[in-house]
This record gives structure tokens, C-alpha cells and sequence, in this order.
């Protein structure tokens, strides 16, 4: 049932203009009752996108559905809100109505999720790509696929999404293809990317390559990569490419060590105690 603020509001739209009606609607929305914040969603939707945003919210938070979708919507074209595919999701799959507990425990929200980031993913969004493609990777709410999820990585790779990048050079690797592989990995590394750095120190180490290595382990270990911090120790400690530097070298296994990384403990230890002999 209307609120009696509300029926004032339907009397004097009827009897007394609109002015007199936005205030009636205006105070029922104040004192929260959704279906009067989604109708002033819906009357500012026109003008005032922040407005509208701000109204929209109210409403779907006491679980409107319309201005759930409604909201979700502007979050899908970034009308009023910053463009965030993610919340645009999150907001339409609370406008869909949940029939059973069933429905809602059987995957239900995640296709919603992947309706959502297929357009965003078709319109060019590389976020929604890599998301996308993590989703057919992994097999959440979808049947897994490696052609899909190659395909998404790829695109949004090319669109210079770091994570995207990353991913396409694991996949890559792990078919074989370690030269293409290298290359997006570098591409992810020079964006700063610290799972690509530690990649590429992994693989220039096991090519010989102690200069790239020790390159692409620091850079890893300054993001605070446990394994690069504890291969750059192992490289101070027996100058490797660098003089040998002890203090260095416990440096950089205590920050891989205070990170329970096993390897790294042992090495400390055995170090720490030789020098103590």
C-alpha cells in the first residue's frame, strides 16, 4: 500500500500540478519509502544523472527491483556514475526475481554476471574481457572452454590489459608456446606487472640468462613477490650477476621468509648460521 504521503502525492498530481506533487513525492522518498525514491529516479532521469543515481540507490538498497535494474543500467553506460560493468551486474542481478532457493543456488547469478560482461566484453571493455575469459576458464556458471577464454584473453590482451596479458602468457606456456608466451609476459612486465616480472626472472634463470633474471626478480621483489625475493637473495648471496652481498642477501630471504615462503626460511637459516660460525 502508498505510504499517506504518497496518496497526498497521487491527489495532488491529479487535483493541484506537479510542483505541489514533487513535494509530496519528494518528502516520501525523504523519510525512505523506495517506491517514492525510484519514482524520483525516474522524474530526474532526464536532467540530473547525479540525481537520478542518488535516487535510484535509495530504492534498490530496501530492494526495489526496477530501480535495481535501473541503476544497474547507468552503471552499464556510466550515465551519472563512473562506467563500472562490474556493479552494473551486481545491481541487475538483484532486479531478477528469485522463484526458488534452488534457482539462486545453481548458478543462476553467475550467467546473470556473464549476460553482463558479454556486452561489455562485445562493446570493447577489456576488464570485461579478461573477466570474461577468467570465467570460461575456470568454468564459473558456464562450461569451461579454452577457446572462449583464449579468445577473451587475447582480445583484451591486445587492448593492453595487464592481467589479460599475464594469463594469455600462461596459457600459452603451458600449450607450448613459450616464445609467444615471453612476449606477453614482457608486454605485462613493462606495465609493472609483478606476476609477469617473477615469470619472466623464472624463465630467463632456467635460459642462463642471470642478467634478465636478476633484472626481472628485483623488480618482482620490490612489488613484494615472495619466490622473486627469495631467488634475488639467493643471487646476492652467490654473486650472481652482483658481488657477493651476505646483508643483502639475508635482506631480501627475511621479506621472502616473513612471507612463510619454505624455501626462503631454510636458505636463511643456513646462511644467518654460517656467518655466525
Amino acid at each position: 500500500m502508498l505510504s499517506a504521503v504518497l496518496e497526498k502525492y497521487v491527489f495532488a498530481q491529479n487535483e493541484n500540478g506537479q510542483e505541489q506533487a514533487l513535494f509530496w513525492f519528494q518528502k516520501s522518498a525523504e523519510q525512505g519509502n523506495h517506491l517514492a525514491q525510484n519514482y524520483m529516479g525516474k522524474i530526474f532521469e532526464n536532467s540530473q544523472d547525479e540525481e537520478v543515481a542518488n535516487w535510484y540507490r535509495k530504492a534498490a538498497e530496501q530492494g526495489n527491483r526496477q530501480a535495481s535494474e535501473s541503476l544497474g543500467r547507468m552503471y552499464f553506460v556510466g550515465k551519472g556514475v563512473a562506467k563500472d560493468f562490474e556493479e552494473a551486474a551486481n545491481w541487475y542481478r538483484k532486479s531478477t526475481p528469485k522463484n526458488t532457493e534452488k534457482e539462486w543456488g545453481d548458478g543462476s547469478s553467475e550467467r546473470t554476471d556473464v549476460s553482463w560482461l558479454r556486452k561489455a566484453a562485445l562493446k570493447g571493455h577489456a576488464r570485461a574481457q579478461n573477466r570474461l575469459a577468467e570465467i570460461y576458464e575456470q568454468g564459473t556458471g558456464v562450461p569451461k572452454s579454452y577457446k572462449e577464454c583464449l579468445k577473451w584473453y587475447t582480445r583484451a590482451a591486445h587492448q593492453g590489459d595487464d592481467q589479460a596479458q599475464l594469463a594469455l602468457g600462461r596459457l600459452l606456456e603451458a600449450w607450448g608456446e613459450s616464445a609467444e608466451a615471453l612476449v606477453w609476459f614482457h608486454k605485462a612486465g613493462e606495465q609493472g606487472n609483478y606476476l609477469a616480472q617473477a615469470e619472466l626472472g623464472d624463465h630467463y634463470q632456467t635460459g642462463g640468462n642471470d642478467d634478465q633474471a636478476f633484472k626481472w626478480f628485483r623488480l618482482a621483489a620490490e612489488h613484494g613477490h615472495g619466490s622473486a625475493q627469495y631467488h634475488l637473495g639467493l643471487m646476492h648471496r652467490n654473486g650472481r650477476v652482483t658481488p657477493v652481498d651476505f646483508q643483502e642477501a639475508i635482506h631480501w630471504l627475511r621479506r621472502s621468509a616473513e612471507q612463510d615462503h619454505l624455501p626462503a626460511i631454510g636458505a636463511l637459516q643456513k646462511l644467518e648460521h654460517s656467518l655466525k660460525v
